[in-house]
């Protein structure tokens, strides 16, 4: 046991030696939440994090439910007992989206889907306004789910369901539907989520099966139940794995990082993509290179309200995947191209995962640009992606 956590050490210390000789930084990591669910930032497509009133608020899975808490500074969270209170019993990896001051999310655990709707006008006495369970189109396992709110005020959900890729719909008059079928055939591996631009809705999914990424879109307005046939996204074969993470801007231009399912080492094994407004095709480019030492996994995009900056993050296991790392870059938004990525969250003793950020745009007013990534023991780590990325660029000193 001596040894192996001997070789733990040796592979972070290589790697942070390695990263910093070539002009990386690191921060080093405090715990700022801890609850009692391992890694509690998953899921992969899932944002349980938003920005009101001036602060940051995150949504986490404890064993009694979903928890909420407000921070207070720097390294400095509290619960919110009240709200989290009324949440007890329900399902609890959540997904998060804001609009005002109205909180959505859908919660989820392998056999319950909810979506919860939250009065958060206040800086306290938040109120529960409603929370419906959803019913499932078979009693496979659910993963993960994720939320969107379109224009029209309808809200959106699609999950993984066994084999089927399955949507919920809430129109304007606040009535839920049934669960729609939107694709079949993909594996118990594969997961999908959701997004909206201004016009349209997006749902994507992984499927492992054939190999692809794979869309369906709905243009806001048309008959709930009439999206366009499926669209396989990328030109090769095994560009598909698990791994989605999607978000929005005010410009209506969709972006998406992905991870796909090559293994030599030297291959890179993620893709960014983007689509923009009024356009059809999607761009993307493959970044991240695997190596025998360093093994990158679940990554995040990142915007924000400048139209020039814009982030990716995401864990770097070791060959045992015993140890990871959380590490960001920022993007070049003309081409895609991806920069170097410093070190962001690390631990000596643990494995920290499952980078969590948030569906908004973060947002030049607000002081620090949050992000956060958890391990097995339910600790859960801040960085602020403002002071790790921009402090000392170029960007930072023309804005």
């Amino acid at each position: 046991m001596a040894r192996v956590q001997k070789l733990k050490s040796i592979w972070l210390l290589c790697l942070l030696v390695g990263l910093l000789s070539q002009g990386y930084a690191q921060t080093n990591s405090k715990t700022v939440i801890r609850v009692d669910t391992e890694f509690p930032t998953q899921d992969k497509p899932q944002s349980k994090l938003w920005y009101m009133h001036e602060t940051w608020w995150a949504m986490l899975p404890t064993t009694s439910g979903p928890s909420i808490w407000k921070r207070l500074g720097e390294e400095k969270w509290a619960l919110q007992d009240d709200i989290t209170k009324q949440l007890k019993g329900m399902p609890s990896r959540a997904d998060v989206q804001v609009e005002g001051t109205s909180i959505y999310a859908v919660v989820v655990d392998d056999a319950r889907l909810s979506v919860l709707e939250i009065d958060a006008k206040e800086q306290e006495n938040w109120a529960l306004r409603s929370a419906v369970n959803l019913e499932t189109s078979s009693d496979a396992t659910i993963e993960t789910a994720t939320i969107a709110h379109s224009s029209n005020g309808a809200l959106w959900v699609v999950a993984d369901n066994g084999d089927r890729v399955v949507l919920w719909h809430r129109s304007e008059d606040k009535f839920w539907s049934e669960p729609y079928v939107l694709a079949s055939g993909i594996s118990a591996d594969d997961i999908a989520t959701v997004t909206a631009t201004s016009q349209e809705v997006h749902a994507i999914w992984s499927n492992q099966n054939l190999g692809f990424f794979e869309t369906r879109t709905h243009v806001i307005g048309d008959h709930v139940k009439q999206w366009s046939a499926p669209k396989v996204l990328g030109k090769e074969k095994q560009i598909a794995d698990d791994h989605i993470n999607i978000k929005t801007n005010q410009r209506d231009d969709v972006w998406m990082v992905t991870k796909n399912s090559h293994d030599g080492h030297g291959t890179n094994v993620f893709e960014l993509w983007r689509k923009k407004e009024g356009e059809h095709e999607w761009q993307y480019r493959s970044f991240a290179p695997l190596t025998p030492e360093i093994h990158p996994s679940r990554p995040a995009v990142i915007l924000t309200d400048y139209p020039d900056i814009a982030f990716v993050g995401y864990t770097v296991y070791s060959q045992d995947r015993n140890k990871g790392i959380v590490q960001f870059s920022t993007v070049d938004v003309e081409n895609l191209s991806v920069g170097a990525p410093k070190i962001g969250i690390y631990s000596n003793e643990y494995m920290i995962n499952d980078l969590t950020t948030a569906k908004q745009q973060y947002l030049a007013s607000a002081q620090a640009w949050i992000a956060l990534a958890s391990d097995k023991e339910g600790n859960v780590y801040e960085v602020d992606l403002r002071a790790l990325l921009l402090q000392n660029s170029k960007w930072f000193s023309k804005h």
